[in-house]
């Protein structure tokens, strides 16, 4: 069986979401709280080209099986809500770079900072069934201003930090204050971020840690 991804992009706003597609054969929709399947009675409806309706578990991060022309499909809404986490986003959906296929939805999420999530979202995010937590932020950025950035725990996950880059590295050691003092130091700023984030991901021990993980199982991330 297939799975492509590309052919149904999903949005989310408050309690109601968007499903659209440029196929032009109906489209049957059901809805599950699982990447990996899904049951007849979570049917919502048939549709075509665009549908929108209410939420059908709010507050539970849920992923759409879509039979079209024959072909089935999955599809969710890449961004996750939860509190003031403005940046926490499922992983899936993406093609690979050999363009054989496409990475499963519900195994890896980006995030910023977990302590912005609030109390009562650290439940919601508990939902993901994450199994491992990997901080690639540095010490000092999870130590500063007496601990109030470290990461709430989650129940059911690890946690690691194996921060990135290196906390003594003297291409970091500029405030926000030195980058918008001046045009010359922004720029400076601009081009060690962008050459850091083309070359962080090779022979780095972080993100080995994170496909072994991946590879053995381990997953979601």
């Amino acid at each position: 069986m297939e799975f492509p991804y590309e052919a149904f992009t999903v949005t989310k706003n408050d309690n109601e979401y968007t499903v659209e597609t440029e196929l032009n054969s109906p489209a049957e929709i059901y809805w599950s709280a699982s990447p990996d399947g899904f049951s007849d009675d979570h049917a919502l409806e048939t549709f075509t080209k665009k549908t929108v309706f209410s939420d059908p578990a709010y507050g539970i991060r849920i992923y759409f099986h879509i039979i079209c022309g024959g072909r089935y499909y999955v599809a969710a809404a890449r961004s996750i809500e939860a509190g003031n986490m403005l940046n926490l986003r499922d992983l899936g959906g993406y093609e690979t770079s050999d363009g054989g296929g496409f990475v499963r939805y519900g195994q890896m999420f980006r995030s910023d900072m977990l302590c912005l999530c609030g109390e009562e979202n650290i439940e919601k995010l508990e939902r993901l069934r994450i199994r491992h937590v990997l901080d690639f932020r540095s010490t000092f950025d999870v130590t500063t201003k007496g601990g109030v950035y470290a990461d709430p725990h989650l129940r059911g996950s690890s946690y690691e930090l194996i921060q990135v880059y290196d906390d003594t590295d003297e291409r970091f050691s500029f405030t926000f204050e030195d980058v918008v003092s001046n045009r010359e130091s922004l720029e400076k700023a601009y081009e060690i971020i962008f050459n850091t984030y083309k070359t962080s991901v090779f022979g780095s021990p972080a993100y080995k840690k994170l496909f072994r993980y991946l590879a053995d199982g381990s997953a979601p991330l």
